[in-house]
């Protein structure tokens, strides 16, 4: 029995799985595709499933058309603009996955600061983006 089709399938500590399919350019996402992932997240009760592409947003409007509210389950739509953010965030009230594409001035000079940023980096020692955060966060009490 075939339950649907993703290319990720993330894994959450509450036990909530959320597919995703993963895409190159826009126009790889059919109506068949995104009917297996709307297949797959119904048998595995996904709260929510994913539509990526490696794409700049303002490249890919047709995306749009696979976009689902937060009625029942809600769709994220990522793409470049929010993939290669450095550090997302939201302001109380917006949606930090909302649609909204970045021109290319914007993405330039972002792509000049992520080459700045590794120019820094000593070759040896790969950049990690997150164990600074993770390591000064404040943890929640232990239960035991």
């Amino acid at each position: 029995m075939n339950l649907g089709e993703a290319d990720v399938l993330l894994l959450f500590a509450d036990g909530r799985l959320v597919p995703a399919e993963v895409k190159r350019r826009s126009a790889g996402m059919n109506e068949k595709q995104a009917k297996l992932l709307d297949s797959l997240s119904d048998g595995i009760s996904a709260p929510y499933d994913i539509i990526a592409v490696t794409q700049p947003a303002r490249d890919c409007n047709d995306l749009l058309q696979f976009a689902r509210a937060a009625e029942e389950r809600p769709r994220l739509l990522l793409t470049d603009d929010q993939l290669h953010e450095e550090k997302p965030f939201s302001s109380l009230g917006r949606d930090p996955f909302r649609w909204n594409p970045i021109d290319l001035e914007a993405e330039s000079e972002r792509q000049k600061k992520f080459v700045a940023r590794l120019a820094q980096a000593a070759p040896e020692n790969p950049p990690d983006w997150v164990s600074e955060s993770l390591l000064t966060r404040d943890l929640p009490p232990s239960t035991s």
